[in-house]
């Protein structure tokens, strides 16, 4: 017999990406103050729409990093690293007077690219300007 969908656990992949408590683990030792200390992380699976120009780049900068640094980096430590250089300029960034292209939040329909691009741009110029603040 099948069961009821409230008293199934399991969730869709999709329900599961899109709850926080998912990544929340039940084992009491895994959160625990002590392996905190050691440097221990907990990671976070999560996923990204990318244009073809993000993927692009996103690609040669991993690209770039695996020649540069000679190992076979995956695009979780580009990403990582990128995100690390990025996390000093958020307070300042968070003081921002965002520009008018910045307020708008545009659709994600092919039809509305130019307004996304836009968008992006702006966000872009905000995270670039918080950046050269902060060095």
């Amino acid at each position: 017999m099948a069961k009821l969908r409230a008293a199934t656990t399991e969730r869709a992949s999709v329900a599961r990406l899109l709850d926080p408590s998912a990544f929340v683990s039940n084992d009491s030792a895994a959160s625990t103050p002590q392996q905190a200390k050691h440097g221990q992380s907990k990671y976070r699976k999560r996923q990204v729409v990318l244009d073809d120009i993000a993927e692009s780049t996103l690609e040669r900068l991993t690209t770039v990093l695996r020649t540069v640094t000679g190992t076979r980096l995956t695009t979780s430590h580009a990403v990582r690293g990128l995100l690390t250089a990025v996390a000093p300029a958020i307070p300042e960034l968070s003081l921002q007077r965002p520009s008018a292209e910045a307020t708008y939040l545009p659709n994600n329909a092919p039809r509305f690219d130019s307004e996304r691009v836009r968008f992006e741009r702006a966000i872009a110029g905000m995270v670039r300007t918080a950046l050269v603040r902060t060095m």
